[in-house]
C-alpha cells in the first residue's frame, strides 16, 4: 500500500481562555480531541463543520502554524511536528492553507501581484523578470489576464477574488 501524503493522528490542542471583570476566570477549551485523517496524493479533503468546531485549527496546527498539544503529523513521511525550523521552511513550500474567505485573506493595501509573489520571493523560487512572469502565469492559469496584477483585492468580484 502507498503512504498517504498527509498523515494526522490523534491531534489535540487545547487553549486557555480568560474572561471576567474584574476577576477574571480562567477555562479550558478543547479544540481539537484526536483528529485523524489521511489525505493520498491526488485527493483533495474537505474539512466542514460548524462555526467553532476546529476546522482552521486543524489546518493551523497540521502546518505548525500554532503548536500541537498531541498527535502526529507527518506529510510525506515527514514529522511536522518535530521537524527543525529549516525542514519546516522546505515542508512550507508544498503545504498551505488555502483561506474559504478571499476578503480576509487577501491584504488590501497589497496589490494582486505582490500578494502572489510573494511566496515566490519568500522561499526564493523566482525574481525579477521571472517572478513577473511566473506571477502573470498564475493568474492566467484562474482565467484573469496579466494586467490583473496591478490591481487591489476590492477592485475584483467575489468571483475573481475567489480565484
Amino acid at each position: 500500500m502507498i503512504a498517504p501524503l498527509l498523515e494526522v493522528e490523534d491531534l489535540s490542542k487545547t487553549f486557555t481562555i480568560r474572561r471576567g471583570f474584574p476577576v477574571a476566570k480562567t477555562s479550558l477549551v478543547r479544540a481539537l480531541d484526536r483528529v485523524s485523517f489521511h489525505v493520498q496524493r491526488g485527493e483533495a479533503l474537505g474539512i466542514v463543520g460548524e462555526s467553532g468546531c476546529g476546522k482552521s485549527t486543524t489546518a493551523r496546527v497540521a502546518l505548525r502554524l500554532t503548536e500541537a498539544d498531541g498527535g502526529t503529523v507527518r506529510f510525506d513521511g515527514q514529522d511536522v511536528l518535530a521537524a527543525p525550523a529549516s525542514a519546516m521552511r522546505r515542508l512550507r513550500r508544498r503545504m498551505q492553507i488555502v483561506f474559504q474567505d478571499p476578503a480576509s485573506s487577501l491584504d488590501p493595501r497589497q496589490r494582486i501581484g505582490e500578494a502572489l509573489g510573494e511566496p515566490l520571493r519568500v522561499h526564493g523560487l523566482a525574481r525579477g523578470a521571472e517572478l513577473t512572469e511566473r506571477v502573470g502565469a498564475l493568474l492566467a492559469e484562474v482565467g484573469l489576464p496579466a494586467t490583473a496584477a496591478a490591481r487591489f483585492p476590492h477592485e475584483f468580484s467575489g468571483g475573481q477574488r475567489q480565484r
